[in-house]
């Protein structure tokens, strides 16, 4: 993998990655409340979870924000500083 590349873990890839600690339907309340770093692409259902947002919010590093996008999407992301 190139140095500095981003990488995105599925829904079914993050049930796994938390199996034990939250259920599926956990995480989905998770994301649908703006609690867990996400990105719901416009005019599509899958969610994509950027693995550096992932690890920091495990290290309790950040505090999150939601952006809506056209057409049903949204980013929940670490707050720029």
């Amino acid at each position: 993998m190139e140095r500095g590349a981003v990488v995105y873990l599925s829904m079914p890839q993050v049930v796994e990655r938390y199996a034990g600690v939250w259920s599926r339907w956990q995480l989905y309340e998770h994301v649908r409340l703006g609690m867990l770093p996400h990105v719901k692409l416009p005019g599509r259902r899958e969610l994509l979870f950027r693995l550096d947002d992932l690890d920091q919010y495990e290290r309790g590093e950040v505090e999150l924000e939601t952006i809506k996008l056209p057409n049903g999407g949204r980013l929940c992301r670490p707050r720029q500083r």
